[in-house]
C-alpha cells in the first residue's frame, strides 16, 4: 500500500519486480552531440561520432520527450500550466 499512500511522493517512475529482486528502471537522455545546423550530417558523420552519440555518461531520466524528471518537477513545484497537465 505505500505506492498508494501519501508517504510515497514519487510519480513517473517504472520499478520492477521479479525473480526477488525489485529495482528501478528508466528512460535517460544522453547529452549526444551538437550539430552545425547548416551542416546535413551523413552515414559517414554518424559513425564517426557514434561512440559520443551513444555514451550513457550524465544521461538523465526522461519524464517524456521534451522533459527530464528533475524539470517536471521544477514546472510542478512552480506551478505551471503544462505540468498539471502531464501530472500522473
Amino acid at each position: 500500500t505505500y505506492l498508494c499512500s501519501p508517504q510515497c511522493t514519487e510519480s513517473g517512475m517504472i520499478i520492477e519486480a521479479g525473480a526477488g529482486a525489485f529495482n528501478r528502471c528508466s528512460f535517460v537522455k544522453s547529452t549526444g552531440v551538437k550539430v552545425d545546423t547548416t551542416s546535413q550530417p551523413d552515414a559517414s558523420w554518424i559513425e564517426a561520432n557514434w561512440a559520443e552519440i551513444t555514451d550513457l555518461r550524465g544521461a538523465l531520466p526522461m519524464w517524456d520527450l521534451a522533459r527530464t524528471r528533475e524539470q517536471h518537477a521544477a514546472e510542478v513545484a512552480s506551478g505551471g500550466e503544462q505540468a498539471k497537465k502531464n501530472t500522473i
